[in-house]
């Protein structure tokens, strides 16, 4: 994530090592994204879970 630019690493080195991450503007850019998909994925549980058990049992059926 650091590598595309959505975080900064800092490694501080005072006595123990200690390492401090932070959000650049473009990673601070997808929360609202991220948000939205958490919500979205919390609307749809029940049907994600039916479609699983579906699946599951066709799996079954098949051996």
């Amino acid at each position: 994530m650091e590598r595309d630019g959505l975080l900064v690493r800092e490694v501080h080195n005072t006595g123990s090592r200690h390492v401090e991450y932070r959000l650049t503007p473009t990673g601070t850019s997808l929360i609202p994204p991220v948000q939205e998909l958490c919500r979205w994925a919390k609307a749809n549980v029940r049907g994600r879970d039916q479609a699983r058990q579906r699946f599951d049992r066709l799996q079954k059926m098949k051996g």
